[in-house]
Protein backbone atom coordinates (compact mmCIF):
# COMPACT_ATOMS: atom_id res chain seq x y z
CA UNK A 1 0.00 0.00 0.00
CA UNK A 2 1.01 3.42 -0.98
CA UNK A 3 1.97 5.91 1.42
CA UNK A 4 -0.56 8.82 1.62
CA UNK A 5 0.42 12.35 2.27
CA UNK A 6 -2.33 14.38 3.20
CA UNK A 7 -0.43 17.84 3.67
CA UNK A 8 0.41 18.51 0.17
CA UNK A 9 -1.64 20.71 -1.12
CA UNK A 10 -0.93 23.01 2.48
CA UNK A 11 2.39 22.58 1.75
CA UNK A 12 2.34 24.02 -1.43
CA UNK A 13 -0.35 27.08 -0.46
CA UNK A 14 2.74 27.87 2.39
CA UNK A 15 5.24 27.89 -1.01
CA UNK A 16 3.59 30.15 -2.93
CA UNK A 17 2.85 32.56 -0.23
CA UNK A 18 6.35 32.96 0.49
CA UNK A 19 6.94 33.77 -3.02
CA UNK A 20 4.79 36.24 -3.34
CA UNK A 21 6.18 37.70 0.04
CA UNK A 22 9.38 37.75 -1.63
CA UNK A 23 8.72 38.98 -4.64
CA UNK A 24 7.02 42.30 -3.07
CA UNK A 25 10.06 43.88 -2.05
CA UNK A 26 11.37 43.78 -5.57
CA UNK A 27 8.91 45.20 -7.01
CA UNK A 28 8.29 47.84 -4.63
CA UNK A 29 11.17 49.81 -6.07
CA UNK A 30 9.77 49.50 -9.54
CA UNK A 31 6.77 50.99 -8.40
CA UNK A 32 8.02 54.16 -6.64
CA UNK A 33 10.60 54.98 -9.67
CA UNK A 34 7.35 55.09 -11.76
CA UNK A 35 5.66 57.14 -9.73
CA UNK A 36 8.39 59.67 -9.38
CA UNK A 37 8.69 59.57 -12.83
CA UNK A 38 4.92 60.32 -13.47
CA UNK A 39 5.26 63.29 -11.05
CA UNK A 40 8.12 64.35 -12.88
CA UNK A 41 6.66 64.43 -16.03
CA UNK A 42 3.64 66.46 -14.71
CA UNK A 43 6.36 69.13 -13.26
CA UNK A 44 7.60 69.43 -17.02
CA UNK A 45 4.64 69.76 -18.68
CA UNK A 46 3.87 72.43 -15.90
CA UNK A 47 6.68 74.18 -16.70
CA UNK A 48 6.39 73.79 -20.48
CA UNK A 49 2.59 75.27 -19.92
CA UNK A 50 4.03 78.04 -17.86
CA UNK A 51 6.90 79.13 -20.52
CA UNK A 52 3.73 79.16 -23.11
CA UNK A 53 1.29 81.23 -21.15
CA UNK A 54 4.43 83.94 -19.97
CA UNK A 55 4.41 84.39 -23.89
CA UNK A 56 0.73 84.63 -24.43
CA UNK A 57 0.48 87.11 -21.49
CA UNK A 58 3.36 89.66 -22.38
CA UNK A 59 1.87 89.24 -25.86
CA UNK A 60 -1.67 90.45 -24.45
CA UNK A 61 0.22 93.04 -22.81
CA UNK A 62 1.68 94.19 -25.87
CA UNK A 63 -2.06 94.52 -27.40
CA UNK A 64 -3.59 96.44 -24.93
CA UNK A 65 -5.75 93.47 -24.00
CA UNK A 66 -5.39 93.05 -20.20
CA UNK A 67 -6.82 96.46 -18.86
CA UNK A 68 -4.43 99.32 -17.07
CA UNK A 69 -6.57 99.43 -14.14
CA UNK A 70 -6.21 95.54 -13.07
CA UNK A 71 -2.85 95.45 -13.26
CA UNK A 72 -2.61 98.48 -11.20
CA UNK A 73 -5.53 96.85 -8.71
CA UNK A 74 -3.57 93.23 -8.79
CA UNK A 75 -6.36 91.48 -10.19
CA UNK A 76 -6.02 87.65 -9.77
CA UNK A 77 -7.50 86.28 -13.40
CA UNK A 78 -8.27 82.81 -13.69
CA UNK A 79 -5.97 80.41 -16.63
CA UNK A 80 -9.17 79.07 -18.77
CA UNK A 81 -9.19 76.29 -20.63
CA UNK A 82 -9.62 78.60 -23.67
CA UNK A 83 -6.38 80.26 -23.18
CA UNK A 84 -4.68 76.95 -22.90
CA UNK A 85 -6.25 75.69 -26.31
CA UNK A 86 -5.39 79.10 -27.61
CA UNK A 87 -1.47 78.40 -26.80
CA UNK A 88 -1.76 75.08 -28.59
CA UNK A 89 -0.93 72.93 -25.26
CA UNK A 90 -1.50 69.30 -26.29
CA UNK A 91 -0.81 67.93 -22.58
CA UNK A 92 -4.45 67.03 -20.41
CA UNK A 93 -4.56 69.31 -17.87
CA UNK A 94 -4.14 68.64 -14.40
CA UNK A 95 -3.57 71.72 -12.25
CA UNK A 96 -5.73 74.79 -11.66
CA UNK A 97 -4.12 77.78 -12.19
CA UNK A 98 -4.32 82.12 -11.56
CA UNK A 99 -2.08 84.78 -12.66
CA UNK A 100 -1.48 88.21 -11.89
CA UNK A 101 0.25 91.40 -12.81
CA UNK A 102 1.48 93.44 -10.31
CA UNK A 103 3.37 97.01 -10.72
CA UNK A 104 6.88 96.26 -8.82
CA UNK A 105 8.82 99.57 -10.16
CA UNK A 106 7.73 103.08 -11.71
CA UNK A 107 9.74 105.34 -13.22
CA UNK A 108 9.32 108.22 -12.44
CA UNK A 109 7.36 107.61 -8.96
CA UNK A 110 4.07 108.84 -8.43
CA UNK A 111 3.69 112.08 -7.19
CA UNK A 112 0.39 113.19 -5.65
CA UNK A 113 1.15 116.63 -6.75
CA UNK A 114 2.03 116.20 -10.01
CA UNK A 115 0.76 115.11 -13.28
CA UNK A 116 1.43 112.12 -14.88
CA UNK A 117 4.51 112.66 -18.00
CA UNK A 118 4.10 111.23 -21.27
CA UNK A 119 5.97 107.71 -20.78
CA UNK A 120 6.26 105.83 -17.64
CA UNK A 121 8.38 102.86 -17.49
CA UNK A 122 7.34 100.11 -15.07
CA UNK A 123 8.80 96.81 -14.38
CA UNK A 124 5.47 94.23 -13.40
CA UNK A 125 5.66 91.38 -11.90
CA UNK A 126 3.57 88.64 -13.59
CA UNK A 127 2.70 85.57 -10.60
CA UNK A 128 1.18 81.85 -11.43
CA UNK A 129 0.06 80.14 -9.02
CA UNK A 130 -0.58 76.52 -9.79
CA UNK A 131 -2.72 73.59 -7.43
CA UNK A 132 -2.61 70.03 -8.38
CA UNK A 133 -6.69 69.44 -9.62
CA UNK A 134 -8.34 67.39 -7.33
CA UNK A 135 -5.98 67.20 -4.37
CA UNK A 136 -4.62 69.31 -1.09
CA UNK A 137 -1.23 69.56 -3.09
CA UNK A 138 1.15 72.86 -2.06
CA UNK A 139 0.38 75.45 -5.01
CA UNK A 140 3.57 75.74 -7.62
CA UNK A 141 4.35 79.40 -7.81
CA UNK A 142 6.53 81.17 -10.84
CA UNK A 143 6.98 84.79 -11.29
CA UNK A 144 8.53 86.54 -14.06
CA UNK A 145 9.61 90.51 -14.29
CA UNK A 146 8.28 92.43 -17.58
CA UNK A 147 9.40 95.31 -18.33
CA UNK A 148 6.71 97.99 -19.77
CA UNK A 149 6.70 101.64 -21.40
CA UNK A 150 3.41 102.70 -21.21
CA UNK A 151 2.81 105.94 -23.11
CA UNK A 152 0.41 108.32 -22.06
CA UNK A 153 0.26 111.18 -24.97
CA UNK A 154 -0.34 108.69 -27.78
CA UNK A 155 0.65 106.50 -30.37
CA UNK A 156 3.85 108.14 -30.83
CA UNK A 157 6.84 106.41 -30.50
CA UNK A 158 9.11 106.78 -27.59
CA UNK A 159 11.63 109.18 -27.14
CA UNK A 160 15.25 108.95 -27.73
CA UNK A 161 16.86 109.65 -25.21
Amino acid sequence: MPKKRHFLLLEVLIAFSLIVLCVFPLLAPHAFILRSQALFIKKIELDHLVNLLYGQITENLYFNKIPWKDIEEGTVFPITEEMITDIGFPYPRSYEGTYSLKVAKRKPSKKEDKPDPPYILYVLTLNLAFIPSGTQGAALNYAYDIFVARNLAGINPLPER
